[in-house]
């Protein structure tokens, strides 16, 4: 096999360029620079040895090689990328759903804490959307829709497993906090009034 002085390795390019290119649309962010510079040291150490072309066909046989790996991590990533934007679309549904407890409540917190009733008087709270079912009703249903990429419920070996995923998943259980929060707020708003009531 041919020796190929140090001098000419210097002219050699470390990967084809396609090929650079066919692995950085494969990897994700975090392992593209990692890995294009392991091919890239390899590359170079066999054109060292063995020169330009064995480096070329090294480089084009472990990619090739390495490929259905490389399209298993590629797909992993387009679906975890996918369920993100997906999660994200939930939490933002969650918020137009809790707007009017959520209304409601800075409302009564303004009035009540501080005395403050301008909030009260510019939103009318008699229409449609602060009726008491649809305030509950649109708790219920972005708390559900927000559980659903957060919590994971199995049977495993005749046991019901739960688990709470918490990476991609901080909007959606930051959603479930705020909507835990506003439900206890309504909650005791309900117990004061009607403890009121009582003491009448």
């Amino acid at each position: 096999m041919p020796y190929t002085p140090l001098s000419d390795l210097e002219t050699l390019p470390a990967l084809p360029r396609l090929g650079e290119k066919v692995l950085g649309f494969l990897l994700r962010q975090d392992d593209r620079e990692g890995v294009i510079g392991d091919f890239a040291e390899e590359c170079e150490l066999i054109a060292g040895r063995c020169g330009a072309g064995a480096a070329r066909r090294w480089f084009w046989l472990e990619l090739l090689r390495s490929m259905p790996a490389l399209i298993i991590l590629s797909h992993k990533k387009l679906r975890r990328n996918f369920m993100k934007q997906n999660n994200i679309r939930l939490a933002a549904i969650g918020i137009i759903l809790i707007l009017p407890a959520l209304a409601l409540c800075v409302g009564g917190i303004l009035q009540s804490g501080f005395g403050l009733s301008q909030f009260n008087e510019a939103i009318n709270f008699d229409m449609l959307f602060f009726n008491p079912a649809v305030l509950i009703g649109g708790l219920g249903l972005a708390v559900g829709l927000n559980l659903w990429p957060v919590v994971r419920i199995r049977f495993q070996d005749g046991n019901l497993v739960g688990t709470v995923k918490v990476r991609d998943s901080v909007a959606n259980l930051g959603l479930i906090a705020l909507i835990s929060l506003l439900t206890g707020i309504i909650f005791l708003y309900l117990l004061a009034e009607n403890l009121q009531i009582f003491a009448r």
